[in-house]
C-alpha cells in the first residue's frame, strides 16, 4: 500500500513539474518531490526484500529466505516492476539535478518529466507493490539463471544508460521547436557529453551481459543474436552513428540533420527495447524476455508517443535544421558520413530481423531468423567498416591527397599481410578468418600510427577503434574455430574420448539435492582437473549447472554437465532377478494385490520391498534406505515390471550418470581484450573531451546562456 501511494505521488509531482516548466522555483520543488517519492518507494521495496516481507507480492515471487545478501539486492531489478522502478529512480535523480543547473532551467526538462510519468504508470500497473492476502513463510526464490554476480551490475548499468540517453533526446526535442543557428550550437555542445557517457554505459552494459551469457548455460554463448540482445545492440549502433555525426557537425560540416535523426532514433529504440523485453511479446523466442504483461498497451503507447513526437517535430522543423556542406570524396567528412550510412543500414537490418517474430506472431507462430543470417550480413559490414576505419583517420577534414594516403597505408598493408602469414602458420587458414583478420589488422595499425601524432588526451577514439579490431578478430575466430562433443559418464566409466581430450570422473558427491563431481581432462601429456556442481532448482524443477572454463591464450575449454540421470533401469519378470552395477533386484511376487521385491546391493545387504494394492501404479515409490536410496515403478506389464533404482548415499557406489559436454572455442582472449580496450577508449574520449579547450569553450558558452537557449515556446 505504501509503495503504491509513493508511486502515485511520484506520478503527480512529475506532471506538476512539467506543468510548471516556466516557473523555475516550483519546477525545482516538484522535481525534488518526485525524486524523493521514487527514492522512498525504492527504499521501501529494498527493505521489504532484505527483511523477507513475503506478504509483498513482488518479494514473494522473486526472493526467498535462503538467498544471500547480494542476490537479495539483485531481486530489486529481477522482475518487470522492479526494473522499471530502477529506471524511474535513475531518471528522477538526473532530472532533479538538472533542474538546479542555471543553464538547464529550460523547457527540455518537460520531456524528462513526461518520461518519469510514463515510468511511474508502468510501476503502478505492474503490481510491484501489491500485497498478498496472507503472508507466506518463504518465497519462490530468484530465477536460477539470474543467480550470477553479474546480476548485481549488468541491469543497473544498462538502466542508468537508458536514463542518461533521455537527456540528449529531451534536448533534441526542445531544439526542434526553435532550430535556429544559435540554438544549434548550444544544443550540440550541451547534448554531446550526455550522448557520449550514455553510449559508454550502454556499451559497458552490453559487454557485462556478454560475459554473463558466456558463463551461463542456455544463453547461446557470449552473443547469440537473441532478440533481446539485439534490442540493446541496435540503440548502441545508432548512438555510434550519432556520436560520429556530432563530431562531423562540430568540425565544421554543419550537418545537424543526421545528428537529430540518430539521437531521436536511439532513444526511441531504447523504449522499443524495453517494450520487447518487458511486454512478453518475445517470451516464446528469447531466453532473456520476461513473461507476458498486462501493461502491453501502456508500453505500446510510450513507444508510439516517443516515435510520433520525434517524427512530427522532424517533419515540422526539417527545413530549418542545418543540412551540412558538400564534401569532397577524399575528406574525412565524406568517409564518416559513408560509415554512418553503412552502420545505420546494418542496424535497420538487425531491427527488422528482431521484429519479425513480433509481426509473424500476429498471424500465427512466430518466425525466428537464424544466426547464419546475422553472420551473413555482419561480415561484409565489418570489412567495409575496417576499410573505412583504416582510411578515415589518415584523411584531412576537407580534402586529402591520394599520394599521401597511399604512402600512409604502406605499413598497415604490410601488417595485414603479416596477419595472413601468421594465420597460415598457426593452422588457421580459413579464408573468411584471414580476410577479416587482415582488414582488422590494417585498421588497427592505421589508427595506431595516426594516434601517435596527437596529444594523449585525444587518443580515446583511436584506442576504441583498435579495440573494435581485436573484437572483430575474436568474434570471427571464435565463430569459425570451435568444437563441441558430449559423452556419458558414471563412476564406473573409464576415460572416454571427447574431441581430442580424454574425459573421466574422479568422484561424485551428493546430498540428494545437489551434486558435485571432479573431472579430469587429459590432452597429450597434460592433465586438467576441475569441479562442476549441479543443484536442483525447486522453481524450475530441474538441475542447474554452470560450466567450468579453462582459459588460455589461444583457446577456452568449457566443460559442463548437459544432462543428469540419477536412476538405473531394471526390467524383471515374475520369479526372476536382474543384476546391474552392483545391485540385484528379484521380483518375488506380482499379482493384482501386491508386488514384492528383494533388493540387494551386496552379499549381506538386502531388503524386501512391498508395494500394496494402493501403491502399485507407475510412479509409486518405496524407500529402501531413506530418501536417498529408493525404488520406483516405471512401467507395469503383464508379466514384467520396469523398476528404477536411485542410490545417492555415497560417491563410491551410486546410480548417477552425467552427460559431460566439452566445448572448445578459439580466439576468446581477443573478444574480451577487444571489449575492454573499446570501452577504455570510449571512457578516454569522454574524459579527454571534458578537459579539452573545446570543452572549456562550451562550458563558458553555457555559463553565459541566460535568456536565450534551447527552450520550448
Amino acid at each position: 500500500m505504501a509503495g503504491n501511494v509513493l508511486m502515485w505521488l511520484c506520478l503527480g509531482f512529475s506532471v506538476l513539474a512539467a506543468v510548471f516548466c516556466t516557473r523555475p522555483r516550483f519546477q525545482k520543488m516538484f522535481a525534488v518531490s518526485s525524486m524523493l517519492s521514487a527514492v522512498l518507494a525504492s527504499s521501501y521495496l529494498m527493505l521489504s526484500i532484505l527483511n523477507n516481507n513475503f506478504q509483498l507480492s513482488y518479494v514473494f515471487h522473486n526472493s526467498s529466505v535462503s538467498l544471500s545478501f547480494w542476490y537479495k539486492i539483485s531481486v530489486f531489478w529481477a522482475d518487470k516492476g522492479g526494473s522499471m522502478l530502477l529506471w524511474l529512480l535513475a531518471i528522477s535523480i538526473v532530472a532533479a539535478i538538472l533542474s538546479f543547473k542555471p543553464q538547464s532551467q529550460k523547457s527540455f526538462l518537460v520531456v524528462l518529466f513526461a518520461i518519469q510519468a510514463f515510468l511511474a504508470i508502468f510501476v503502478i500497473g505492474s503490481s510491484t507493490f501489491d500485497v498478498l492476502s496472507q503472508a507466506a513463510s518463504d518465497g519462490l526464490g530468484l530465477n536460477v539463471l539470474l543467480k550470477s554476480p553479474w546480476m548485481a551490475f549488468h541491469p543497473p548499468v544498462v538502466f542508468l544508460s537508458y536514463a542518461l540517453m533521455a537527456v540528449p533526446f529531451a534536448m533534441t526535442i526542445a531544439y526542434l521547436f526553435r532550430p535556429c543557428e544559435q540554438n544549434h550550437q548550444i544544443w550540440l555542445s550541451r547534448m554531446t557529453p550526455w550522448l557520449i557517457v550514455s553510449w559508454f554505459l550502454l556499451g559497458l552494459g552490453i559487454a557485462m551481459g556478454s560475459i554473463w551469457a558466456y558463463e551461463t548455460l542456455g544463453w547461446g554463448g557470449y552473443w547469440g543474436w537473441d532478440p533481446v540482445e539485439n534490442a540493446s545492440l541496435v540503440p548502441w549502433l545508432i548512438q555510434t552513428v550519432a556520436i560520429h555525426a556530432a563530431l562531423n557537425d562540430e568540425n565544421g560540416n554543419g550537418n545537424a540533420r543526421s545528428v537529430v535523426v540518430a539521437v531521436l532514433s536511439s532513444f526511441c529504440l531504447v523504449v522499443m527495447a524495453v517494450f520487447l523485453t518487458r511486454s512478453g511479446v518475445l517470451s516464446d523466442v528469447s531466453v532473456h524476455s520476461f513473461a507476458g504483461s498486462s501493461m502491453l498497451f501502456s508500453y505500446l503507447v510510450m513507444v508510439l508517443a516517443s516515435v510520433g513526437l520525434s517524427v512530427f517535430l522532424c517533419v515540422r522543423s526539417w527545413k530549418f535544421v542545418p543540412h551540412g556542406l558538400e564534401s569532397h570524396y577524399t575528406s574525412r567528412y565524406f568517409m564518416m558520413s559513408i560509415g554512418n550510412i553503412v552502420l545505420s543500414v546494418y542496424a535497420v537490418f538487425i531491427l527488422a530481423a528482431t521484429l519479425l517474430p513480433v509481426v509473424t506472431q500476429i498471424f500465427g507462430s512466430p518466425a525466428v531468423i537464424s544466426q547464419s543470417f546475422y553472420q551473413a550480413i555482419s561480415i561484409p559490414v565489418a570489412i567495409v567498416m575496417c576499410v573505412g576505419g583504416a582510411i578515415t583517420p589518415l584523411m584531412a577534414w576537407r580534402k586529402t591527397s591520394i599520394k599521401y594516403l597511399a604512402r600512409q597505408l604502406i605499413a598497415p598493408l604490410f601488417f595485414g599481410l603479416v596477419f595472413v602469414v601468421l594465420a597460415v602458420e598457426a593452422g588457421m587458414a580459413d579464408p573468411l578468418f584471414m580476410i577479416t583478420g587482415a582488414f582488422a589488422s590494417i585498421m588497427l595499425v592505421s589508427n595506431f600510427q595516426v594516434m601517435l601524432k596527437y596529444r594523449v588526451q585525444k587518443w580515446g577514439a583511436f584506442i576504441s577503434h583498435m579495440g573494435v579490431c581485436l573484437l572483430l578478430m575474436g568474434v570471427v575466430g571464435s565463430s569459425i574455430f570451435f568444437g563441441q562433443e558430449s559423452v556419458s559418464l558414471g563412476m564406473s566409466s573409464q576415460n572416454k574420448e571427447c574431441l581430442d581430450f580424454g574425459v573421466g570422473l574422479e568422484y561424485v558427491k551428493s546430498d540428494g539435492q545437489s551434486f558435485e563431481t571432479m573431472y579430469t581432462l587429459t590432452h597429450k601429456d597434460s592433465e586438467i582437473k576441475g569441479k562442476i556442481g549441479a543443484r536442483w532448482d525447486t522453481r524450475s524443477q530441474a538441475y542447474f549447472t554452470k560450466p567450468f572454463i579453462h582459459r588460455s591464450f589461444l583457446r577456452d575449454v568449457m566443460v559442463y554437465v548437459s544432462n543428469i540421470r540419477e536412476d538405473m533401469e531394471f526390467i524383471i519378470g515374475k520369479g526372476s532377478s536382474v543384476s546391474q552395477g552392483g545391485y540385484t533386484i528379484k521380483l518375488l511376487e506380482y499379482n493384482e494385490d501386491v508386488i514384492k521385491v528383494l533388493v540387494s546391493d551386496g552379499p549381506d545387504l538386502s531388503k524386501e520391498i512391498i508395494f500394496n494394492k494402493d501403491n502399485m501404479t507407475p510412479g509409486s515409490v518405496a524407500e529402501i534406505d531413506g530418501k536417498s536410496y529408493f525404488l520406483s515403478i516405471d512401467v507395469l506389464g503383464n508379466n514384467t515390471i520396469t523398476f528404477k533404482l536411485v542410490d545417492l548415499r555415497n560417491s563410491d557406489r551410486n546410480t548417477i550418470r552425467f552427460t559431460m559436454t566439452v566445448m572448445v572455442k578459439y580466439c576468446m582472449l581477443f573478444v574480451w581484450l577487444g571489449m575492454i580496450i573499446t570501452l577504455l577508449g570510449l571512457l578516454w574520449a569522454f574524459l579527454g573531451r571534458l578537459r579539452s579547450p573545446r570543452g572549456n569553450r562550451m562550458s563558458s558558452v553555457l555559463a553565459k546562456d541566460k535568456g536565450v537557449g534551447v527552450a520550448l515556446p
